[in-house]
């Protein structure tokens, strides 16, 4: 998975959401910082994590993960 790809899909889920990321965090059930240091390409999240926000967000795993009909040549 390719790390800038990553976070920049991440930041457009989150900015369709709408929703800042304090509110976010709290649905993930996940601290604010760990969202940022996601935000900023620090780290990847965990799969644990992953489905986390997948809960929080609603998104489609595939496109974030770079998987399946979305995987980038």
């Amino acid at each position: 998975m390719d790390k800038k790809i990553f976070t920049k899909r991440l930041k457009e889920i989150i900015e369709k959401s709408g929703l800042p990321l304090r509110e976010i965090a709290k649905r993930a059930e996940i601290d604010l910082r760990t969202l940022k240091r996601y935000c900023n390409g620090d780290v990847i999240p965990t799969a644990r994590m992953l489905i986390k926000l997948n809960y929080a967000l609603s998104f489609e795993a595939d496109y974030l993960l770079q998987i399946g009909k979305y995987r980038l040549p």
